[in-house]
């Protein structure tokens, strides 16, 4: 932001400068050359006042007076002849326009001209002409433009260090409001409104404050809502495991008891992610290994399959990459997709997990007829039994750390395809299939 401002603030004041300073750099180049003319003019007509008309007629010699701007000197006769001094041989246009009365000046081999008519008794009889150096006066525009440009250049820093103290005086309550938002992010709802003396960025400060003080008592409400859930529900979790547990004891090779046991146990272990994944929204997950945890779903869904009769394969790629997700939602989405195969699908249930793209993708699929809805992944739609009740929680879940769930294939045979962008180096797994 400082470099923009500084930028915009330099090229406008550049252009400014160039379109008042050629101008008058033209104006200037003028005067400077009018004031060399009618210098030059002052010592002509000076010097035409030692040439007597009898001088030009051959009686007496020509002395012109010393010029203390090293002009030179010539009298021409009405005729145009060269009388005396230093000049062409033959009256140029300088001398012709002051033998007719008028007076102009030119140059002519880098040197500046003037002429001014001789006369008497309101009579011309002869014409002075006076030459000096051109280089003389364009030497003096030069040092002009060479001050006007250093100027120019002067009055561009100096609005450049102007402007970099009111960017930094601007900036710096921007970069406050920046970290503010940055530490509201991260979960962080204790902000300061300071005030900065600028109107519109105190009035962003307080607002962004009033936000963070009604994010922090909605977390602090959903935390204590949480905590009064996951009491609620592992109390009588609790209970239910201590009357299987003693069952159990009464009766050890019953095969019923043991798996109510194992469904308590994922049961709890469900209300410990779910709650878990309630409270830890606010914070970026670190680097993961996916195929372990894919591959812990899987054995754990392999064993109520095939009691249906219904096969699982598992496919996984070498060098996945290591995608930013939580553990705990991977592991809660891919047990929504096996419980909605298991429950709605048909035959052999796949799940092949590859890289594309820097990501991981992870497909479940069935041999089912499919969804009935084109996107039963959408949280307004109430689910039809074929549908699957928990795919939108899935879905949000998936949203939620930055994850894509979508049905790339409603049926038959449906594939719900899991996709997480990743951001670290590749695993070193050889990777295998079951």
């Amino acid at each position: 932001m400082r470099r923009r401002i500084g930028l915009a603030v330099a090229v406008t004041t550049g252009l400014a400068v160039v379109a008042f300073g050629i101008p008058l750099a033209i104006v200037v180049a003028r005067q400077y050359r009018e004031n060399a003319v009618l210098e030059l003019q002052r010592e002509a007509t000076r010097a035409g006042q030692s040439v007597s008309s009898s001088a030009v007629r051959g009686g007496d010699p020509v002395e012109f007076p010393t010029s203390p701007i090293g002009a030179v000197f010539a009298v021409y006769a009405d005729d145009g002849s060269l009388v005396a001094g230093t000049g062409p041989s033959v009256a140029d246009e300088s001398v012709r326009a002051a033998l007719s009365g008028a007076s102009i000046d030119i140059v002519a081999d880098r040197r500046l001209v003037v002429a001014v008519p001789l006369s008497t008794e309101e009579r011309i009889y002869a014409a002075l002409r006076a030459d000096v150096a051109a280089g003389r006066y364009r030497h003096q525009v030069i040092l002009a433009w060479t001050t006007m440009a250093l100027f120019g250049l002067m009055l561009v820093g100096l609005a450049a260090l102007v402007t970099g103290l009111v960017a930094n005086r601007l900036t710096r309550p921007v970069d406050r409001l920046i970290d503010d938002a940055e530490q509201l992010g991260s979960g962080s709802f204790s902000l300061d409104p300071a005030g900065t003396g600028i109107v519109e960025i105190d009035r962003a400060h307080v607002a962004l404050a009033r936000t963070a003080e009604r994010l922090g008592t909605l977390v602090a409400r959903e935390r204590s809502f949480s905590a009064e859930v996951s009491h609620q529900l592992r109390t009588p979790i609790t209970a239910l495991r201590l009357d299987l547990d003693a069952l159990q004891r009464a009766m050890p090779t019953d095969e019923n008891l043991v798996d109510a046991q194992r469904k308590v146990d994922h049961l709890e272990r469900t209300v410990t992610d779910m709650l878990a994944l309630a409270r830890d929204r606010h914070h970026r997950s670190p680097p993961i290994e996916v195929e372990p945890i894919v591959a812990g779903v899987v054995g754990r869904w392999r064993g109520p399959l095939a009691a249906e009769g219904r096969p699982l394969r598992f496919w996984v790629e070498a060098d996945l990459p290591h995608p930013s997700t939580s553990e705990r939602a991977l592991v809660q989405i891919l047990e929504v997709l096996l419980a909605n195969a298991r429950q709605h699908g048909r035959g052999e249930v796949s799940v092949r997990v590859r890289s594309a793209d820097a990501a991981v993708v992870i497909d479940v699929t069935d041999q089912g007829p499919g969804f009935d809805d084109a996107d039963p992944l959408r949280p307004d739609v109430e689910a039809a039994p074929a549908a699957g009740r928990g795919l939108p929680l899935a879905r949000r879940l998936a949203t939620a750390d930055g994850a894509d769930l979508r049905v790339v294939q409603a049926g038959p045979k449906p594939i719900v395809r899991l996709l997480l962008p990743a951001d670290s180096p590749v695993s070193s797994a050889s990777g295998g299939e079951e």
